[in-house]
């Protein structure tokens, strides 16, 4: 693997945590539904870097710098890689953004990568299923369900189950994150490469 590559997920979460410890920054650029009537578009990417607590963007960039290097370690560090990863997080930040426009037309504000860091998830599923191999496809049912299971979980607790309670007005959202999921192995199951052969080796982009 070319490590070169780790400036992106490295990048990224350092916006995310320098975002959070900003100060009335993250408000300038959340999810704000009065703020895209006014056709401030970057708030659909830029939302998903800001958070609420600590613990959730503590959480959030945890696991999107885990999958985002699980994502690379697949792709071998390529260029191509880097590319397809670009064209993921865009497609998913606005799919994500517009689940909760169109879907939640309740919800004001919006915060938080978990949209993002689901639908990296639901890329990775496809990739251990492309791979091949009995046990990478088997590991990628068991994501599958492990994701079904956190998701009635969640549903029936009535808030996130790693997070918690993020403060008064702040609701729970499972849709976005089953819509990541969908959004991200969708995309995948079009653009991610297969495996050469049944012995699990990745064939790079």
């Amino acid at each position: 693997m070319n490590v070169t590559v780790l400036w992106v997920p490295l990048l990224l979460c350092a916006v995310s945590v320098w975002i959070h410890f900003s100060g009335g920054f993250a408000e300038a650029l959340q999810y704000d539904r009065a703020g895209l009537h006014q056709l401030q578009l970057y708030r659909l990417v830029s939302g998903h870097f800001t958070h609420w607590t600590l613990r959730h963007m503590v959480y959030d960039t945890f696991f999107y710098g885990l999958l985002t290097l699980f994502y690379f370690v697949f792709h071998q560090g390529t260029s191509s890689g880097i590319r397809l990863y670009g064209i993921y997080i865009l497609t998913l930040s606005f799919g994500t953004a517009g689940i909760v426009y169109f879907l939640h037309p309740h919800i004001l504000y919006y915060r938080g990568l978990s949209g993002l860091d689901w639908g990296l998830y639901g890329i990775f599923a496809i990739q251990l299923w492309k791979l091949r191999h009995w046990f990478w496809r088997n590991s990628a049912v068991l994501m599958v369900l492990l994701f079904g299971i956190k998701l009635v979980i969640q549903i029936k607790a009535g808030q996130s189950m790693f997070v918690g309670d993020m403060g008064p007005g702040v609701v729970n959202m499972p849709g976005v994150h089953a819509a990541g999921v969908i959004g991200g192995a969708l995309l995948a199951a079009f653009l991610e490469p297969h495996s050469t052969n049944s012995s699990g080796t990745a064939r790079t982009l």
